[in-house]
């Protein structure tokens, strides 16, 4: 049973006394009494007709933002028509049953628009939901003018601060729910936050390797290689086009002289056949004298051959009888062709290795430029990536500040609504306490035989007396998990936002003023939840049918404030189990201690030590969550 349903019945109790009471105990001067009481009646109707779910759906679904971003329907109707027939479908459905079921009840047939699923239904139904969000939202506002009217006329009346108490829980329960949807943007930016810093280190380190690679100096050492190499590389060509001159000059002369050298030798063959006329010495002169000339030839014709081919000095002369030994003077130097041939082979060499290593180092300078572009591209491509990255995190942070100081705000307005709700809830017991005095002296003096029926009952109601003071607890819960939701956020926020500092060191943050707003979350979370638990255990000492009421709260109640105390979290757990297994311990199978005997299972679950494997559907605690605080959600 929900705190809210509590609220309930206090009220319920309150009105029924009243109106058994009304006759006997009402003052007929005190016409301010009645009408607060007449006002407070009007808030409770406009209250009772007031939808908590709406402004939810509202927030989720803005009527007139729709309207903007869809000021055509006809596209999304059509992509959505199959959808939207099943819709049409089931509200069909759902209008018949209003209907039958007003039919049942004797009142008239509520006037339901038709709903086809075409474009012109969608624009009525979001021109209907708009001004049913706005109806609702006006309910509220004029119940909780007419309570307050109530309160100004006579606070004291039965039922007006009751009424008061109740309107402010409903406002602030509706506040904190505004503020819990700005607290989870909160945490949302807040993760998109350390998304932006994390992306930021991660680029600046990109940037800083593509930097790395900038090829503007490599390739200007690699070009003034290349020139060198290109006169190297022209060099070795010209020395090896020379060397080619030289080596068929030399080979053409050496064939010449080898020509030469058979004539002579052919001369010298024939004259060595022809010979002289013996004992002519005319004969043997002419002889001799040809001969000598042909020899003296040959031998001119074999030095040259010989320096031709493998070099020597020309012009030079032998000092001395000895050729052994005889001293090599004067003439040049003369390389022969066998040397002008090896040193071609190596200038060709050269040459080639020249033109290969041109070639490998254009190509170098070529994928080096390349290369050098396309980090010149990441560089940019980074940069700008930096620069949106921070204009983000700029963004971000801002919002996240206007985001915390919006949420502050909001548990601020709930947080003053539910002090509000308390004080009403305790003025109404007061006013309670004050009329069972009254009925208990009114039975003492008018009724000592104990006649009177409306007297006896009210006296024997074991709850009139703990309407408000449930409420109170009630109320002061909801204040509790209002600075619970504080608490948490504004420590994720600190913890975030630091480590965000540690991915940019240039961010400022000053933690101070949200470590004061946590440590006074805490201690007044603290506070008021040790009033809740203190209220409900007082009303669970309580000799009732439901006492099991306020244990199952009182044990709710510990439990939140094991999330505001970490170094006593685990003596609230025990307190909570002890509590609450107290509560279902004589009514176990009760259909209405179902969420109770789940609470008692996941706190038993959370104590015990974690299964060697994952539980089963099924098994205890398998359901949900051990620190899910499902005794007070919604569903």
């Amino acid at each position: 049973m929900k705190p809210p349903i509590l609220v309930g019945i206090g009220l319920v109790i309150v009105f029924l006394a009243a109106g058994l009471l009304a006759p006997n105990l009402r003052r007929s001067t005190d016409k301010s009494a009645e009408q607060a009481r007449e006002q407070a009646a009007l808030a409770r109707r406009e209250l009772a007709r007031y939808n908590q779910t709406l402004p939810r759906v509202g927030e989720l679904a803005d009527a007139a933002e729709l309207g903007k971003k869809d000021a055509d329907l006809a596209p999304a109707v059509t992509a959505s028509s199959e959808r939207l027939k099943q819709v049409a479908g089931e509200y069909a459905k759902l209008a018949r049953s209003a209907q039958d079921l007003a039919a049942k009840s004797g009142l008239p047939a509520p006037t339901l628009p038709p709903f086809n699923g075409d474009a012109a239904s969608v624009q009525k139904a979001l021109e209907s939901f708009a001004a049913a969000v706005k109806a609702n939202d006006a309910l509220l506002k004029a119940a909780a003018s007419h309570a307050q009217s109530a309160a100004g006329l006579d606070a004291t009346a039965i039922g007006v601060s009751q009424t008061v108490g109740l309107t402010a829980y409903v406002q602030a329960a509706g506040l904190f729910a505004q503020a819990h949807d700005l607290r989870t943007q909160q945490a949302q930016t807040q993760a998109r936050l350390l998304d932006q810093g994390s992306a930021r280190n991660q680029a600046r380190g990109k940037l800083s390797y593509y930097r790395g690679l900038d090829a503007a100096k490599l390739l200007a050492q690699l070009r003034a290689d290349l020139e060198e190499i290109s006169r190297l590389r022209a060099a070795a060509a010209e020395a090896a086009k020379s060397l080619a001159a030289q080596v068929d000059e030399q080979a053409g002369r050496l064939n010449q002289v080898a020509e030469e050298l058979k004539q002579v030798t052919v001369e010298r063959l024939t004259l060595e056949q022809k010979g002289f006329i013996a004992g002519n010495d005319q004969s043997f002169g002419e002889y001799r004298q040809q001969y000598t000339r042909v020899l003296e030839r040959a031998q001119r014709l074999q030095a040259a051959e010989q320096e031709l081919r493998f070099g020597g000095r020309f012009g030079a002369e032998l000092v001395g009888d000895d050729p052994t030994t005889a001293e090599l003077r004067g003439g040049r130097p003369v390389n022969g062709l066998e040397e002008l041939q090896r040193r071609l082979m190596a200038a060709q060499e050269r040459s080639r290795r020249l033109d290969h290593a041109h070639v490998s180092l254009d190509e170098q300078i070529k994928h080096s430029a390349d290369q050098g572009q396309s980090a010149q591209g990441e560089i940019t491509r980074y940069q700008q990536r930096l620069t949106d990255l921070e204009t983000g995190q700029k963004a971000a942070a801002e919002e996240l500040r206007k985001l915390a100081a919006d949420a502050f705000n909001k548990e601020d307005e709930a947080l003053a609504a539910a002090k509000k709700g308390i004080q009403a809830f305790g003025q109404a017991q007061r006013a309670a306490d004050a009329w069972v005095r009254t009925v208990r002296d009114l039975q003492g003096s008018k009724d000592p035989s104990r006649k009177n029926e409306r007297l006896r009952l009210i006296l024997q109601d074991p709850y009139f007396e703990q309407a408000g003071r449930t409420a109170e607890a009630a109320t002061q819960a909801l204040a509790g998990r209002i600075y619970i939701q504080r608490a948490e956020h504004t420590a994720r926020l600190i913890q975030d936002v630091q480590l965000f500092a540690q991915l940019e060191p240039d961010f400022e943050f000053d933690a101070t003023p949200f470590e004061t707003q946590l440590d006074a979350a805490r201690t007044d979370g603290q506070a008021v939840l040790d009033k809740a638990a203190e209220t409900y255990g007082r009303l669970a000492e309580k000799q009732s049918p439901t006492a099991w009421v306020p244990q199952a709260a009182a044990a709710a109640t510990y439990h939140l404030l094991a999330q505001l105390d970490d170094a006593q979290a685990e003596v609230y757990r025990d307190k909570a189990r002890e509590v609450i297994g107290k509560a279902v311990e004589k009514t176990e199978k009760s259909p209405y201690l179902r969420p109770y005997r789940q609470f008692r299972d996941a706190l038993a679950a959370a104590k015990a030590p974690p299964p060697p494997a994952e539980a089963q559907p099924g098994t205890p605690g398998a359901e949900l969550e051990p620190e899910e605080d499902f005794f007070l959600r919604e569903d």
